[in-house]
């Protein structure tokens, strides 16, 4: 990392201690437990499309059919 002019030594010292801590949960509970809000967020999870109703109202192809 390169210093500049108004670097914080002492910011610096908490933020690799908080990066330390972070690496620690993460290893332990998974990657991604734990991430810093600037990283962004990305959804992992997908609807489960085995329980969904049918869709009577909007595609003609789902009707059902009476014999």
């Amino acid at each position: 990392m390169q210093a500049t002019l108004f670097d914080d030594t002492a910011n610096q010292a908490k933020s690799a201690s908080l990066m330390r801590i972070i690496d620690a949960i993460n290893s332990r509970m998974g990657q991604g437990s734990v991430t810093i809000a600037a990283s962004g967020i990305q959804h992992r999870w997908a609807m489960r499309r085995d329980r969904k109703s049918p869709s009577y109202t909007t595609d003609w192809n789902e009707l059902p059919v009476a014999v």
